[in-house]
């Protein structure tokens, strides 16, 4: 936030120690008349009950050949009553012998009353003296070196007043009426006046006001202080002001009261302003409190401020307008050592270096319109327990806010709404949040540590919520942000959190369709430029349906997508009413590979080995192995093939398991097949390779394209196409139902090899119908009953049998025919 003016502090409290200082040694040079008046015991001298008049009345005493004062009058009129008159009076009093300093006090009419104890000054009366010897403000050394001899100063203070009275016995010299004072650079005046020699109190009844002229070649600009009543006690350098209110260059400080506390040259050590105090600048920035205690240097200068009792700032410019709350706040300054730019021959001015707030602080700065969008407007606000802002000069000279430190609870809330896109909605939060800005104004960036958090909010009610040990953030200009066409840009343009992070994106209300993500990383990197967020250090991702880890994880924040690189590995699971991909069984589906790439809008995720590794998916004892595995989510399919180039069978797939297997046998898919009739095959399961698989949970069936291998417990089915069919049932572990093979189809069993054009097998009875076409009927060779042809050939896995049908049963397929009906066995006995 913009300071508030150091000049304006220092003048004003200048000013005031200037009137007090010149009103005291006002008193103090009547006091001292008094005094002398008092010790002449003018109307005895003359000789008492004695009437007597004179002309040119002169007296003068001195004390070891040194003149203290000499009386002048016109006319002396002495009465019986022990009263004399002195008319047309000018009283000359000489200072210390070699000071060379002389007052002056002039009137029409002075009454002496000697039974009364009092003198009184009938009519106006006009006072000259020097005021006490004070440094001028500014012209004080720099620290560590020796102050320069002051050129003489012109210290003559005059005074205009009327109706005083000195009383001896109180020691008291009042004044009811109007006082008038002129400084060489100040003026002023008072209602009403109170001066106790004996206890060195000086009150000054009401209307006080003081006019400063500022120093330097043609400059005319000055501070006015007012107050309602001012009290100065001499033994503590005090002075007291009720009301006070100074103004300097169109800056303004009021208070209820302020003591002001003296140092023994005149100087002002130390204000303590308490009651509405309320400074306003030149800018019009307001800052109130209820207490202000300022410590100033040798050269009256503020070194601190402390406020208490609730601090508020509030300012406007340029369409922007800053509100900031603390309970207690303190303003650091360091010595001047240039002189401010504009300001000519003026005086070095204390810089604002350091101020601190504390309790419940808020700082709040709102821009109402930008450059490119002047109906758009944003909110940028940091709060904190304690609230830490260095300063330095910026280009004006002027001092700017470089850095702000929020300590205990701190957070920034930064809010834009522009005219023509959707309000955005950021929250930063941490134990410790460092700002550092540009402009003395805008977040440039932002680092925190401990528990910090950040928090999105999208037009449409979706939240994104990332946590971690430690943040750093980097924000995208003002001029990038809300300019032209990129008035949407985002908020935060880089985010780096490390440590524990957390990262959680709550979908809008969207009837179910979404489940909220999860994610944990030991880093995480987000760049608004492509709305990424990279994770690292074992990231994890899950949501209700889908848990991966890989070695980094790309999350699009925008679109839902993500990318999984290095040792992927997924599982997928069925609740809540979500999808999921399946193998037609009823528990978790696990996916092994080398990167993979999900795709939120069309629900697809699509895994890739590497050369020599396969991707790997299953689901209790069923498997799938290919270099490219791409699961449809919504569809409940998979696709597994080979990369572009690939030749032969590359996918390896076991169907129809009744037992869950352990990823450490699935690995097996990638690999060879057991032979037929394997001890560790079961019924109705099927161990598969081909060139691609594409499997429908809809259809509960796997289609197998490109040399075909299907093994079962009782045999191998070679063919170029196959279609995998599982049983109806649903959640419950999957089964082989049947398996229809075509084009050039080969099975082979023990001792025995058939070939045909079209298979047929199904597991409950473990029956083959083997058919071919027209011209190639299928036919089977058995090394011991030879070779078998027919229209079809039935043969069972459980025994050897074959049976030879010349007519096809209904659905047994068209490829051999009724015509085509005669059998031929052709035995071969063995040797």
């Amino acid at each position: 936030m913009p300071p508030p003016s150091v000049r304006h502090l220092r003048r004003s409290v200048a000013a005031g120690g200037v009137l007090l200082l010149a009103v005291l040694g006002v008193f103090l040079g009547l006091a001292r008349l008094r005094g002398h008046l008092f010790h002449l015991d003018l109307p005895g001298r003359l000789g008492v009950n004695i009437s007597q008049t004179a002309n040119g009345f002169t007296y003068s005493q001195s004390e070891k050949g040194h003149t203290l004062f000499t009386i002048h009058a016109s006319k002396l009129v002495q009465y019986k009553a022990e009263q004399a008159e002195l008319h047309d009076v000018t009283i000359t009093l000489y200072g210390p012998e070699g000071s060379g300093r002389t007052d002056k006090i002039y009137g029409s009419d002075f009454l002496y009353d000697r039974n009364q104890g009092t003198v009184r000054a009938n009519g106006t009366v006009q006072i000259d003296f020097a005021a006490p010897a004070t440094r001028p403000p500014g012209t004080g050394a720099a620290p560590g070196k020796a102050a320069a001899p002051s050129p003489p100063q012109n210290n003559t203070v005059h005074v205009t007043t009327s109706g005083l009275v000195f009383n001896q016995g109180t020691g008291e010299a009042t004044c009811d009426q109007r006082v008038d004072f002129t400084l060489p650079r100040a003026s002023g005046s008072a209602v009403g006046a109170d001066y106790n020699a004996k206890s060195g109190l000086l009150i000054l009844g009401r209307d006080v006001t003081l006019t400063t002229i500022e120093a330097g070649p043609g400059s005319q600009a000055g501070a006015v202080v007012h107050a309602a009543h001012a009290q100065l006690l001499r033994e503590t350098h005090q002075a007291y002001l009720i009301k006070a209110d100074s103004a300097y260059g169109g800056r303004r400080t009021t208070s209820d009261q302020a003591v002001v506390t003296f140092r023994g040259d005149g100087s002002a050590e130390t204000v303590d302003a308490r009651g509405h105090v309320h400074v306003t600048t030149e800018t019009g920035a307001e800052l109130r409190s209820s207490t202000a205690m300022m410590e100033l240097d040798a050269q009256s200068q503020p070194a601190s401020v402390h406020l208490d009792g609730g601090v508020t700032y509030h300012s406007e410019d340029q369409g922007q307008t800053m509100q900031g709350s603390a309970v207690q706040g303190t303003l650091t300054f360091a010595a001047a050592t240039a002189h401010p730019p504009g300001h000519g021959d003026a005086a070095p001015q204390a810089q604002l270096h350091h101020a601190r707030f504390r309790d419940a602080v808020s700082f709040v700065l709102q821009q109402h319109s930008f450059a490119g969008d002047p109906n758009g407007s944003s909110t940028r606000e940091m709060r904190a327990t304690q609230l830490d802002v260095d300063f330095a000069p910026g280009p004006s000279g002027k001092a700017e806010a470089q850095r702000a430190l929020g300590v205990g609870g701190a957070m920034v809330n930064l809010h834009d709404i522009p005219a023509k896109m959707p309000a955005k909605n950021t929250s930063i939060r941490a134990d410790q949040l460092l700002a550092t800005l540009a402009n003395g104004r805008e977040i440039k960036l932002l680092d925190g540590q401990g528990h910090t958090q950040v928090v999105e909010t999208a037009p449409d009610g979706a939240t994104s919520t990332s946590a971690g040990d430690t943040l750093h953030t980097t924000f995208a200009s003002a001029a990038a942000r809300n300019s032209g066409a990129e008035s949407g840009a985002a908020q935060v343009d880089t985010a780096i959190q490390q440590g524990n992070v957390v990262i959680t994106q709550v979908p809008a209300n969207s009837g179910g369709a979404a489940s909220p993500l999860h994610a944990t990383a030991a880093r995480a990197e987000y760049h608004a430029a492509d709305q990424i967020v990279h994770l690292t250090g074992d990231p994890h991702l899950r949501n209700d349906t889908l848990a991966l880890t890989a070695d980094r994880v790309d999350y699009h924040r925008d679109t839902g997508d993500a990318t999984a690189v290095g040792q992927v590995k997924s599982t997928y699971v069925q609740q809540g009413g979500q999808k999921a991909p399946t193998l037609g069984g009823d528990g978790p589906v696990h996916v092994v590979a080398d990167h993979a790439q999900m795709t939120r809008s069309s629900n697809l995720s699509v895994f890739y080995g590497t050369q020599g590794t396969l991707a790997r998916m299953w689901q209790g004892g069923d498997a799938v192995a290919a270099p490219v595995l791409e699961l449809g989510r919504e569809q409940q399919t998979l696709d597994a093939h080979g990369a572009p180039g690939d030749r032969g069978p590359v996918v390896h797939a076991t169907l129809g398991a009744r037992a869950a297997a352990s990823p450490a046998a699935t690995a097996s898919a990638g690999g060879a097949t057991a032979p037929a009739g394997h001890p560790t095959q079961k019924p109705g399961e099927a161990r598969l390779t081909s060139q691609t698989l594409h499997y429908a949970d809809k259809d509960r069936r796997a289609d197998l394209h490109g040399t075909v291998t299907a093994e079962q417990p009782s045999g191998v089915v070679h063919a170029d196409e196959a279609q995998i069919y599982l049983t109806p049932e649903r959640n419950k572990p999957s089964e082989l139902d049947h398996l229809v093979a075509s084009s050039h189809v080969v099975i082979l069993q023990p001792g025995r090899r058939g070939t045909g054009d079209r298979l047929v097998y199904t597991a409950a009875d473990q029956r083959y119908l083997l058919t071919g076409t027209p011209g190639q009927p299928p036919r089977v060779v058995d090394a011991e009953k030879g070779t078998t042809t027919g229209a079809a050939l039935l043969f069972r896995g459980a025994d050897d049998s074959v049976e030879v049908s010349s007519q096809l049963s209904p659905g047994a397929g068209s490829a051999a025919s009724n015509q085509h009906g005669r059998t031929v066995t052709d035995t071969h006995t063995p040797k």
